[in-house]
């Protein structure tokens, strides 16, 4: 497995851990099966969705790991990436209130109504949305 980036295997920046989160893009390496990239994503629109595998929606799970570790944090993010690559095209962290993070795979919507149905149907609470920089709150009652 390998790990390759322009200036090496991506650690989490003072700027990221300063503002709360970030989300990376996971870039599949087509020399090498296992072999990937991490690139901090640069979206400006649509919004971004925690994802999760319903086996683990099924059993109370709502995010994939958590750390109040920032040497951790690092680890985390590549095995959530090494994880999940083929399946979502983005990991990230962000934290909470009580300075724990939490790592997820994510995906991307184009709009809004996708990305609350997503939302809901990934028992997410809120999704991020590019453009205005903001969490947007998903409805407790579904959407249609």
């Amino acid at each position: 497995m390998t790990y390759r980036g322009e200036s090496g295997r991506y650690t989490p920046d003072f700027h990221d851990l300063m503002v709360g989160g970030a989300t990376y893009r996971i870039n599949e390496d087509w020399r090498d099966n296992d072999g990937f990239t991490l690139s901090r994503a640069t979206l400006e629109a649509g919004y971004q969705v925690g994802f999760m595998l319903s086996r683990d929606m099924d059993e109370g799970v709502t995010t994939w790991a958590t750390t109040k570790s920032e040497e951790a944090l690092e680890s985390l993010i590549w095995a959530c990436a090494q994880r999940f690559k083929g399946i979502v095209d983005y990991v990230g962290f962000w934290r909470d209130d009580d300075g724990l993070f939490h790592v997820d795979p994510s995906v991307h919507f184009d709009t809004l109504q996708g990305a609350l149905i997503g939302g809901s149907n990934f028992g997410q609470l809120t999704v991020w949305d590019w453009a205005n920089m903001d969490e947007v709150k998903v409805p407790s009652k579904g959407v249609n």
